[in-house]
């Protein structure tokens, strides 16, 4: 069995059971609210049109606020930020600041360029925030399917941080939604172009870079996800555990794909429990 399957584009459909047809993300979008929160749009974090971020802040937000970088999926090749208005809107209802950054696609981009961008985004984040009377050490990483790699390549290879003038130390954990880390052979065609840079594969692999002292992290995933199979959370959850890092596998029954990252969505309260694991793992002190 292959660890991954396909990639899906949320930006095409998101189905999810409580729905009786695939809804599109602006009908999605539109089921939360815009109060209790504000939003600085288009915020650049460096000289190219990919890098923009938006930046979700609440209303009362607390100086100290735990700060989440969000990455979207959309296996490398599609995917905006203007479409993750439902995923940041139900994480600051848990009182957090939420960054959605954009970041160069394939063909634009191949591996590990996509890479170099969200660590540029996260150094900005890390240097601007003082400037809206928000600490930043209380960093968090979080994506979903292909958006869950980047994250957790930035926080296990810390030299894509510390080229973008940034560190790894500052990461206080990693969240990861149905992410894809341990994906040899690649057998996608179009997932192939992507990594089709790198000679030694194995160095696209998070689970090839785990190691002691890495960032906390929550992997979550689905029992019914045929996308990105659960064995890819399984297998880097067992080798951080394996090198004496802190990783905390969920596995949710019945839920595919899509449906964990609607998880973050207020107005789907069937799949509460994505939120509530996410808000324990913040509020655990490292």
């Amino acid at each position: 069995m292959r660890a991954i399957r396909k990639f899906g584009s949320l930006g095409s459909a998101l189905c999810a059971a409580a729905l009786s047809a695939c809804t599109p993300v602006s009908v999605l979008n539109s089921t939360v609210g815009s109060q209790g929160y504000r939003v600085e749009k288009d915020i650049p974090f460096g000289e190219l049109s990919r890098h923009m971020l938006d930046l979700y802040i609440p209303d009362d937000v607390k100086p100290d606020a735990p700060v989440v970088v969000f990455f979207y999926g959309g296996s490398w090749k599609m995917g905006d930020k203007r479409d993750y208005k439902f995923a940041a809107q139900g994480l600051t209802t848990l009182g957090y600041v939420v960054a959605v950054p954009d970041y160069r696609l394939y063909p634009q981009a191949r591996y590990p360029a996509f890479l170099e961008d969200c660590a540029q985004a996260v150094v900005w984040v890390y240097r601007n925030l003082p400037q809206h009377g928000i600490s930043p050490e209380n960093l968090y990483l979080m994506g979903h399917s292909a958006g869950a790699y980047n994250a957790a390549m930035l926080a296990l290879e810390p030299s894509y941080l510390k080229k973008a003038g940034g560190n790894v130390k500052w990461l206080r954990g990693v969240v990861g939604l149905a992410g894809a880390y341990d994906f040899l052979p690649i057998t996608g065609e179009d997932i192939k172009l992507v990594f089709a840079s790198e000679e030694q594969l194995e160095r696209t692999q998070p689970v090839h870079y785990a190691r002691a002292n890495a960032p906390r992290m929550l992997l979550l995933t689905g029992s019914e996800d045929s996308i990105v199979y659960p064995t890819n959370s399984q297998s880097l959850a067992k080798a951080l555990k394996g090198k004496g890092s802190d990783a905390t596998y969920r596995e949710y029954k019945g839920v595919g794909h899509i449906g964990i990252i609607l998880g973050l969505n207020t107005s789907f309260p069937w799949n509460k429990q994505v939120r509530q694991d996410i808000a324990a793992f913040i509020a655990e002190k490292p």
